[in-house]
């Protein structure tokens, strides 16, 4: 099943990965990535361009006050 927007508040990375291989095309993740764990940073190593960041939008900073702007 791949969903349309995905919003991540974990502290880890793999979440960020598993996220991605289930947004559309077209879709949106919104990473909370102030402070992620250095013990799984090696899942980024596993970031497939094909499966994970392909036809995707491009990736975006944004930050909280202004994600809150653009839901209400």
């Amino acid at each position: 099943m791949k969903l349309r927007s995905i919003i991540d508040t974990t502290p880890a990375w793999k979440p960020v990965l598993m996220a991605l291989a289930h947004l559309e095309a077209g879709g949106r993740l919104v990473i909370k990535a102030i402070r992620k764990e250095e013990s799984d940073k090696e899942n980024l190593i596993l970031l497939d361009y094909p499966v994970h960041l392909w036809i995707k939008n491009p990736l975006v900073r944004v930050q909280l006050p202004e994600l809150f702007k653009r839901v209400a």
